[in-house]
């Protein structure tokens, strides 16, 4: 293309995060007539070509280039997968680790498919697992052979994630710019995160892939969290948490094996995440909102069915304190009555129905408390690392007294 031609990367960012109501917001957000956007295109955690990127955002662009003041128009981006980024959500990143496989699992294909005599596995299953007994012996198997060349931070590797890739490309100075500032530095992040169990909770009934494997009741959900928050101990156990959350499914054919690779267990793991973000963005480039304030949910232990559809009070208040903070987080100015009206009236996206997906089967009490144990050491690290207490959110992970 004409390298002197006009190409937007987004000002904003809501990161998420998945069934938490991000996308919802930035549908309201768009109704201001300073505010542009939103596509999702998750370019930053999936293997998608940059010329992709601008021209889907091209109607930004052209927007920006009619408005006598640009100044005014801002746009933003609302792929939820940005935030958490695991390995699936870090393909990007990892081109030569993906290449290893493919190639090894090729090559295995011409092995005999038989197991042989005092053999538990085929000799293409050991060719692409390794012997399953010892992960040393040969062959090493697919997985550890493209761990050579891709190894973990602690063995070595680069330690290179999404938010060191944006602010590599965000990295940039223009006329607008002061000192030694870059463009990275005015970036904007919103993030609208919920309470672990409960965003598990609904993340399981609204994948029909998990009520299939695990079942579509509460004795599904049950053996779905335990077996997840099993192997992720197991996994600890033999590396370390952080390694964990980031890398799960590489470090062994039994964590490869587990449905979904623990993907959703994981995504709620917001401390390893920040952590991530703050190594290259100041902490006041983020916005951190709870959706429960946002979208009035009541207590999710004691509430009824009927709680969930009783809340519009509660959830026009919390919807006008947010958008509020929005609006001065993007510097957009006081928004007006006759707006924040439009904005606060939309009809519900299915983004926000999500956060109503469990209500008709209530998490059981001894799941919760398993849950809340196991993301009680996250929470305590995200509320330090962000300085709110809200973030315990011990008046949703408790009966209120």
């Amino acid at each position: 293309g004409d390298k002197n031609s006009l190409r937007c990367l987004p000002f904003f960012y809501v990161l998420g995060h998945w069934q938490s109501g991000g996308q919802d917001i930035i549908g309201r957000l768009v109704q201001h007539q300073d505010v542009l956007g939103t596509r999702h295109f998750h370019f930053w955690n999936e293997l998608r070509p940059p010329r992709e990127y601008w021209q889907g955002y091209q109607f930004a662009t052209d927007a920006i280039q009619e408005n006598e003041n640009t100044k005014d128009l801002i746009f933003g981006d609302d792929s939820p997968g940005t935030f958490a980024n695991s390995w699936s959500e870090s393909t990007r990143l990892h081109l030569s680790f993906a290449q290893d496989v493919k190639e090894c699992w090729m090559n295995c294909q011409e092995k005999p498919n038989d197991i042989p005599y005092g053999k538990t596995q085929t000799e293409r299953r050991r060719c692409i697992d390794g012997d399953l007994e010892d992960q040393n012996k040969e062959p090493i198997g697919c997985g550890q052979q493209a761990m050579k060349n891709d190894p973990p931070s602690e063995l070595g590797g680069h330690g290179m994630s999404v938010p060191h890739l944006m602010r590599h490309v965000y990295d940039f100075r223009d006329d607008n710019t002061i000192g030694s500032e870059s463009t990275a530095s005015k970036l904007r992040f919103i993030l609208l995160l919920r309470e672990p169990a409960e965003r598990l909770h609904d993340a399981f009934w609204h994948y029909d892939h998990y009520q299939k494997h695990f079942g579509a009741n509460e004795d599904g959900f049950d053996k779905f969290a335990r077996e997840m928050t099993d192997h992720f101990k197991l996994c600890e156990s033999e590396h370390n948490t952080k390694g964990c959350a980031r890398r799960f499914e590489t470090y062994h054919p039994k964590f490869e094996a587990v449905f979904f690779h623990a993907d959703q267990l994981i995504k709620n793991m917001y401390s390893v995440w920040i952590e991530r973000w703050f190594e290259v963005f100041d902490k006041e480039q983020f916005l951190f909102l709870r959706s429960e304030d946002v979208y009035g949910l009541p207590n999710p232990i004691s509430a009824t069915p009927l709680d969930y559809e009783s809340n519009e009070k509660k959830k026009k208040l919390g919807m006008v304190e947010a958008l509020g903070k929005i609006a001065k987080h993007l510097s957009i100015g006081e928004i007006s009555s006759a707006m924040m009206e439009k904005m606060v009236e939309m009809p519900e996206t299915d983004d926000a129905r999500v956060l109503k997906k469990g209500k008709f089967s209530p998490m059981r009490k001894a799941t919760r408390e398993m849950l809340n144990e196991f993301y009680e050491p996250f929470l305590l690290e995200l509320v330090e690392k962000i300085g709110d207490d809200a973030f315990m959110w011990n008046d949703y992970r408790f009966t209120r007294r």
